[in-house]
């Protein structure tokens, strides 16, 4: 009885639409080197402090606590800001995968400022592979083609029953856990 959103595979999506799944959305997986990371915001990196309002903006724009995944996040990835110290409005987290970084979740009010919080974990990676995982529609792709980024794949977003998420969420933590 309760709502469940996944991302699928293109192979998978029959199936789940078998059980009742509708598409909602898509992900672009984009990947490449950082070849240009600048952004205008001021930003910051997040302290312990932070995390209870991390675990909170993040919570309500998934939809459902997220307050372990955000301390276990916290101790494997670079957390960066958009606001003081209550008044979170936005923040992303950039940690070491295969054989780069990937950046996400990203939770942000708008692109810009999402793709600022991309930018500000991204600037120490240039020359280096990075990957996004962004919902298509939250017009991030520009941007991050400006960085060296390009569309590898997308792949098909699916819910069953009515889930409710904050429309700020911009990009994945990663494809298996939205």
């Amino acid at each position: 009885a309760r709502a469940l959103r996944l991302v699928a595979t293109h192979e998978g999506r029959p199936l789940y639409e078998k059980l009742g799944f509708e598409t909602v959305g898509e992900i672009a997986c984009m990947q490449g080197v950082v070849t240009d990371a600048q952004t205008h915001l001021e930003l910051r990196d997040a302290t312990d402090e932070d995390l209870a309002e991390i675990a909170a903006l993040e919570s309500a724009s998934f939809g459902g606590d997220r307050a372990e995944m955000i301390a276990q996040l916290a101790g494997c990835a670079r957390i960066a800001l958009l606001g003081a110290q209550g008044d979170l409005r936005g923040f992303a987290a950039c940690r070491a995968f295969g054989r780069g970084h990937v950046i996400g979740p990203v939770v942000a009010p708008d692109a810009q400022a999402g793709l600022a919080l991309i930018a500000h974990l991204a600037q120490p990676l240039i020359g280096r592979p990075l990957r996004v995982d962004v919902l298509a529609q939250a017009g991030l792709e520009p941007g991050l083609a400006k960085m060296g980024l390009t569309s590898e794949y997308r792949v098909p977003v699916m819910q069953r029953g009515d889930q409710s998420s904050g429309g700020d969420r911009l990009a994945l933590r990663s494809q298996g856990l939205c």
